[in-house]
């Protein structure tokens, strides 16, 4: 998930971070958001290990469509329209994932709604994209989970938000699983939603069949199988985040960051799902 803190201006990457989140105040959020998003980049290298080694963590899962850890996609976040859908033609995942953003914002989600950036999303998914479940995930708890009032309907959502991020470890990036999912967790908890070990036996059937029916699209596309390795580097930074987690300092300041981007991409005279679902998380 994306990391947020506050204060005023590029102070916030020393003393912001250390401040109480609900001290902070969305005075200047552009500055806020560069400089908390190079001091969480440089927070996540600590784990990845030395330099040759996060280079190699941060290309992996730039080909898995999360830039947050690389170059943000910025090139192509500035593409027009036009451009990204050229792009998208010719099976470019980068163009994809800009374009989905693009169509999660005023006007474009009133025009395509929510159908055009999770078709987008979908699309993606078939073409290597891992990072594009967390995205669906997160519009799914949006959409269903958050407007469910009792507990057999949280249940049910439940189900399909946690396979989509368990799809995304049968395709070999658990990252989804051991952050996102393990949050989203807590919540059922707090919830008082009793998932079952029959509830993770449909999780685990719903994946696998989401995992089916996305190689079956990869195949009408003429893309063959996924290639689902995951480099030994990688795997490191998974075990480092797992032990050092409840002391990462970006965690701290995760709600407040993703509060600052709502403010900035979208508007409140749109839905909540259409509001919330554009926040990009971290490694997402």
């Amino acid at each position: 998930m994306i990391p947020l803190t506050e204060i005023g201006h590029t102070s916030v990457a020393n003393e912001s971070l250390q401040a109480p989140i609900d001290t902070l105040k969305p005075d200047h959020p552009q500055p806020l958001l560069s400089a908390a998003r190079a001091q969480i980049k440089n927070e996540y290298r600590t784990l990845m290990g030395n330099p040759a080694e996060a280079a190699q963590v941060e290309s992996w899962f730039m080909l898995r469509g999360n830039y947050a850890l690389g170059d943000g996609n910025l090139e192509y976040l500035g593409y027009s329209r036009d451009v990204l859908e050229s792009l998208v033609k010719n099976g470019d995942i980068r163009a994809m994932h800009a374009l989905a953003r693009l169509d999660e914002k005023p006007p474009y989600i009133g025009q395509y709604g929510k159908e055009g950036y999770e078709s987008l999303y979908w699309r993606a998914a078939a073409y290597g994209s891992t990072a594009a479940f967390t995205n669906l995930a997160i519009g799914y708890e949006v959409e269903h989970y958050d407007y469910e009032k009792n507990v057999i309907s949280k249940r049910s959502a439940a189900i399909e938000i946690l396979a989509l991020y368990n799809v995304a470890e049968l395709r070999g990036d658990k990252w989804a699983n051991i952050s996102d999912a393990v949050d989203f967790r807590e919540r059922l908890i707090k919830d008082g939603v009793d998932f079952t070990q029959l509830d993770q036996q449909s999780v685990n059937e719903r994946s696998q069949q989401l995992y089916a029916d996305l190689q079956e699209k990869r195949n009408t596309l003429g893309l063959g199988g996924f290639d689902n390795s995951t480099p030994e580097v990688v795997n490191k930074f998974y075990d480092r985040w797992i032990h050092s987690k409840q002391n990462f300092r970006p965690i701290q300041i995760i709600k407040v960051l993703m509060f600052y981007e709502c403010l900035i991409f979208q508007n409140f005279s749109q839905s909540p799902s259409s509001f919330l679902i554009s926040v990009p998380r971290v490694l997402c």
